[in-house]
């Protein structure tokens, strides 16, 4: 009788709980929050990466992991379009001393405005107080220092290959979820809650990367 009840409880919390998920799944703000920032991030990416790499490139601590950024990336992005994206961004790189004054606060301000906009979305959905004007300077800017160290320290182990560089990968791509669902909220998050949710979207997004990457490689009207 007793094991018939845990049982009964064990089905209704996941009821429950796939119930209130799929609810805050569907959610109208939501999907209006997940639109806005995919729309930000495509404009704040360049920028993004202009600040992140211009602050390895100039910090000599930092200049030796630029080879090893470059991999982890070419390896992370979707192998037909990585080339082509560092390309890119190295002749942006090059570019950014004829940018001027003006030119560096624009990107400046993209970056900002993300993670102002970021910050914001993050906050409402957990619906906790946001951060000031300097609490968030203080957290965004230590966070495009830390990432460099990060990304070296998973480059090493990639360029092993076999099952495990794919699980290192997996790893590295989880990470930054993990981190991002851990500290971004203002409030104490159950870091069983994080590291849960976070593999999940970490599992999802390396999944759908490499079923992307087979369709184009297998898909005739990406190679003509």
């Amino acid at each position: 009788m007793d094991n018939k009840k845990v049982l009964s409880n064990i089905f209704k919390n996941y009821y429950l709980f796939l119930r209130d998920f799929f609810d805050k799944l569907f959610d109208d703000k939501v999907s209006y929050y997940a639109s806005s920032l995919s729309w930000n991030t495509l404009f704040a990416l360049i920028p993004l990466l202009s600040v992140f790499l211009g602050v390895v490139v100039l910090l000599p601590q930092f200049a030796s992991l630029y080879e090893t950024l470059q991999e982890v990336m070419l390896k992370s992005l979707l192998p037909e379009t990585s080339a082509g994206i560092i390309e890119y961004i190295n002749k942006f790189l090059q570019n950014t001393s004829k940018l001027g004054w003006l030119g560096l606060i624009y990107v400046f301000l993209g970056v900002f405005l993300f993670f102002k906009s970021y910050d914001y979305i993050i906050n409402d959905v957990f619906e906790t107080t946001k951060r000031g004007l300097f609490a968030g300077l203080r957290f965004y800017i230590a966070t495009l220092f830390v990432i460099p160290f990060l990304v070296w320290f998973f480059g090493f182990f990639l360029k092993t290959g076999g099952v495990l560089g794919y699980t290192i990968g997996l790893v590295g791509v989880w990470l930054p979820f993990y981190l991002a669902y851990q500290f971004s909220p203002t409030t104490n998050t159950s870091w069983i809650a994080a590291s849960t949710s976070s593999f999940i979207t970490a599992l999802v997004w390396y999944l759908s990367k490499n079923i992307f990457v087979y369709y184009v490689l297998s898909n005739q009207t990406y190679t003509t």
